[in-house]
């Protein structure tokens, strides 16, 4: 009997498992959008969803982005998530919070939906509260059937308020009107630095270059130096390479000497790496480590790599890679994974670091028409590590 009464137990529980909806259509809500009001409305808009942990529940923030997007595509014309220089007519953000009720073995969530116009005048404000069916705790597709659900019901409720005159109103003044919006830490005022790395100018006019994994997903971007910061935005990046040009208002910028004559990485050469490594641990001044280049070769399949022994720790990557006669070798973007090594291999590696070799930054710069600046090699390595601290920049990643 006990055998029968675990199994039962153990096939009532799997077939509490939710299936999540793959579309809005999917979703049942008690409201309807109004017949005069023809979806989708043709308006850009930006998804934000805060990330702060709330001091009860768990802020499903994952489920919670894709919830808004999946649903959200379905009433408006063009949906990108938050982040440094989109466009866009409407700013939704959305703040979830979600707990367990154990005696109705369930998830509750509350979801704060506030929707701004893209100068940060709050349009639409308002709750919503919503409980999944009776299920297991472990079953999170509950959860984002419940956040889909609330998005839906949030925008047929927004869209009916607004009413088809006036979103087809604002469909003409979004056609014509070239009004920038404002910079993400303005819409959104509670915003802090999430990670952080490091990026040095490549000319005067305030023209930076990093690592696009220091940048991606950035809502916004700003550039620390001399215990200052300063706004910057991405002109071009690219993930597979993993480089990120940054432009900033900054004018008459120290800049980092890139020879027309290559400045290969050569064995052995002796290069320095000036960044800001452990924000929140170090000071804010930058920190300077030697090394060589010690392989010619990065990890298998990456091409345009090299190896060097300069130690660098998390905030590093973006850093330029330096010899002692101050010209650009390369730049930092990884190093080897300790905790992988000693799991999967049962050893570990000292100094064992990466970057991006001149040549491939070169061609990067050339097909993207970034122009850079080439002075006169320093004479010695103390004047090439005083330019350096000049032109390194820490860069702030708002998320």
């Amino acid at each position: 009997m006990l055998r029968i009464f675990l199994a039962l137990t153990v096939l009532l529980i799997t077939g509490c498992q939710t299936t999540p909806v793959k579309t809005a259509g999917e979703i049942k809500t008690g409201s309807k959008i109004d017949t005069s009001i023809n979806l989708p409305v043709n308006l850009p808009v930006a998804i934000y969803v805060d990330r702060h942990k709330p001091d009860k529940g768990i802020n499903f923030y994952g489920s919670m982005k894709e919830a808004a997007k999946l649903v959200s595509e379905d009433f408006f014309s063009k949906v990108e998530y938050l982040k440094s220089g989109n466009n866009f007519h409407y700013l939704i953000k959305f703040k979830t919070n979600s707990t367990w009720e154990y005696g109705w073995g369930r998830w509750a969530s509350t979801i704060s939906v506030d929707i701004l116009s893209n100068q940060g005048d709050t349009i639409y404000t308002r709750e919503f509260k919503d409980s999944s069916g009776m299920t297991i705790f472990n079953d999170f597709s509950a959860v984002f059937n419940s956040q889909a659900k609330i998005v839906k019901e949030s925008l047929i409720d927004f869209l009916n308020k607004q009413g088809a005159i006036n979103l087809s109103a604002s469909e003409l003044v979004s056609i014509r009107n070239t009004t920038i919006p404002l910079p993400a830490n303005k819409l959104i005022r509670d915003l802090k630095p999430s990670t952080t790395g490091t990026g040095f100018y490549l000319d005067h006019d305030g023209t930076i270059m990093t690592a696009n994994h220091v940048v991606q997903d950035c809502v916004f971007v700003e550039i620390g130096h001399k215990h200052k910061t300063f706004p910057a935005s991405i002109q071009q990046n690219s993930r597979v390479l993993d480089i990120a040009i940054l432009s900033t208002d900054n004018r008459d910028t120290p800049a980092v000497n890139i020879t027309d004559k290559q400045s290969e990485a050569i064995l052995g050469k002796n290069i320095f790496v000036t960044g800001y490594p452990l924000q929140g641990i170090l000071s804010d001044s930058p920190s300077l480590t030697i090394g060589t280049v010690s392989s010619l070769g990065g990890l298998v399949g990456a091409s345009g790599t090299f190896m060097f022994s300069a130690p660098v720790q998390p905030g590093n990557s973006g850093s330029a890679i330096v010899d002692y006669s101050g010209n650009l070798v390369g730049m930092v973007t990884s190093s080897l994974n300790q905790k992988m090594l000693l799991e999967k291999h049962d050893t570990s590696s000292q100094n064992a670091n990466f970057g991006i070799d001149l040549s491939m930054l070169k061609k990067f710069l050339y097909k993207n028409q970034v122009a850079y600046q080439t002075d006169q090699s320093t004479t010695n390595f103390e004047n090439a590590t005083i330019r350096a601290v000049e032109y390194t920049n820490q860069v702030l990643c708002y998320k």
